[in-house]
């Protein structure tokens, strides 16, 4: 069952009178949770590029100055 699928059955419980708003926000929260939204992935994609993209720039920056200090200490 896929989570459009759960939510839906949820929602028609919570309809019916079966859940309590309490126990349908909770369940919905815990099956969000556990699953994951697009925009939450999306979000964490985004993340890890750009603090990936910072370390490197700073390994990069890193090198860039040992190579000036190397340079700088023969010459």
């Amino acid at each position: 069952m896929n989570t459009t699928d759960e939510l839906e059955r949820l929602s028609r419980l919570h309809k019916d009178g079966a859940l309590s708003d309490i126990e349908f926000t909770l369940a919905k929260s815990r099956l969000l949770s556990q699953t994951g939204t697009p925009q939450a992935d999306s979000f964490l994609e985004w993340r890890r590029r750009y603090v990936v993209r910072g370390i490197i720039g700073l390994v990069v920056f890193a090198l860039g100055l040992l190579v000036v200090f190397l340079y700088t200490s023969y010459h």
